[in-house]
């Protein structure tokens, strides 16, 4: 049994006189345990609509929605750390089922694995972006979660300080091995990471299209079959925006 398995959903949302909006229209899709799947598709198509239904942050939908029982990390676009309390204040706050003895570790550990072990007493305010979102990547994986929904987790980075993010969560999940499921937008952003990338039309979003990225890691973005990859997939996303709409 796959870890997240919709099929035929259907997402809208009220818009005023004109009655409803569809988001996602007749959506089906599923993603492995262990594996890290990307949602691919235009931007306002719906990818953030589909994590909230998968993480329970909305539940009014129709057609069919599973997911095996587990913990669950979030990471959004923005950090979203917590401005009051430090960065290792952030991390001990969602270790609160832990044992008390055993919380202080964790978050030393992680700080250093995420690079911000000097960083632990320092608040959101005076990190770096990109240090921001170390410091929730941490946040996410200091409670070992079976499913990581990642956001667009690099959008608000530039390129160069995205790619070290990129290769830092790469190297995280590889330790780790959580069922992943992240958003983008970003072809190359895509290939680099995905076992299966899921690519949707706009919106109403559906699956136009399942691909399977055989790249051995870790994956050179200097690659010439890297690349080659790269155009295969945009292709898709080309095709996916140019079909007749779903409605």
């Amino acid at each position: 049994m796959d870890f997240i398995e919709i099929a035929h959903l259907f997402k809208e949302f009220p818009n005023g006189e004109a009655g409803w909006r569809p988001v996602l229209w007749d959506l089906s899709l599923s993603v492995r345990r262990g594996e890290f799947a990307v949602l691919l598709g235009p931007s306002g198509c719906g990818k953030t609509t589909l994590l909230h239904l998968i993480a329970g942050l909305d539940r009014h939908y129709r057609g069919s929605l599973t997911r095996q029982p587990g913990r669950i990390a979030f990471v959004f676009q923005e950090p979203r750390l917590l401005p009051w309390l430090t960065v290792e204040q952030n991390l001990r706050l969602v270790c609160s089922r832990e044992r008390p003895a055993s919380i202080a570790p964790q978050v030393e550990s992680w700080l250093r694995r995420v690079g911000l072990e000097r960083w632990g007493r320092a608040y959101p305010h005076q990190l770096s972006v990109g240090m921001q979102q170390r410091a929730a990547l941490a946040r996410a994986f200091v409670i070992r979660p079976d499913l990581l929904l990642l956001d667009e987790p690099f959008s608000a980075l530039d390129e160069v300080t995205a790619e070290q993010v990129a290769d830092r969560t790469l190297q995280l999940w590889l330790s780790e091995r959580p069922t992943v499921l992240m958003v983008t937008h970003r072809v190359e952003e895509a290939v680099f990471f995905a076992d299966r990338v899921w690519i949707l039309t706009p919106s109403p979003a559906t699956v136009h299209a399942r691909i399977d990225i055989t790249l051995p890691r870790p994956r050179s973005r200097t690659h010439p079959e890297y690349w080659q990859e790269v155009a295969r997939v945009r292709h898709a996303v080309h095709d996916a925006c140019t079909r007749p709409a779903t409605l």
